[in-house]
């Protein structure tokens, strides 16, 4: 079947190209190995019960997950299903995530390289979304979900991939991000009342005072 070369194809380059850009944001980014991220520092603090919480919170979950949302793979590059409608959401939803999430990754450098002390990021992308580079990264998942349920639909159950993945972004990235942020800068209170968290929309008017 011409369907799963093309599949194959498809969701292979897609793949290559999300890890491509996302191994491209951290290079350039990159501040030398005596860097820290924030919130193994913040972690830190806990004392004994860093350890735990490194191994449970920061390596294992991170890798259970990326293994569940990595499911939808396998009927995606071994069915001989042919290409339909679904294959062209799959390909639309996972290049549309990776283009938005390599924008906001741009957009967020060149501000910070000429930010003012307390600024709050307020340009493209992020003026719809305080977080859309984390929008993009869970739409890819989803994405990557849908190939599967184009090639084999018994493989729904693999959902729990993009399901878990949404849950970590919504319930644990997006708040400790909001809290890191808003402890830091003073007007970011502002943009939390004004700007959607997650998806892209349109802006707020706060009442004047």
């Amino acid at each position: 079947s011409v369907g799963l070369p093309v599949r194959q194809a498809l969701a292979g380059a897609l793949l290559l190209a999300w890890a491509a850009r996302l191994t491209w944001n951290w290079l350039r980014r990159w501040r030398g190995l005596s860097h820290e991220d924030w919130r193994y520092a913040d972690f830190r603090k806990a004392g004994a019960a860093f350890w735990p919480i490194s191994f449970a919170g920061f390596h294992l979950m991170p890798t259970v997950l990326v293994f569940l949302g990595c499911l939808s793979l396998w009927p995606a590059l071994t069915a001989a299903r042919p290409l339909g409608l679904l294959d062209a959401l799959a390909a639309a939803l996972t290049a549309g995530a990776i283009v938005l999430e390599a924008a906001a990754d741009l957009q967020l450098v060149r501000f910070l390289a000429s930010a003012a002390p307390g600024q709050v990021m307020d340009r493209g992308l992020w003026s719809l979304s305080r977080h859309p580079n984390y929008f993009g990264e869970v739409a890819f998942w989803w994405g990557l979900w849908l190939f599967g349920l184009a090639a084999a639909p018994s493989w729904w159950w693999t959902v729990a991939g993009p399901l878990g993945m949404t849950a970590l972004f919504l319930g644990i990235s997006v708040p400790m991000m909001d809290r890191h942020l808003a402890a830091r800068l003073p007007r970011y209170a502002e943009a939390m009342n004004r700007r959607s968290a997650f998806l892209p929309w349109f802006p707020r008017k706060l009442p004047r005072k």
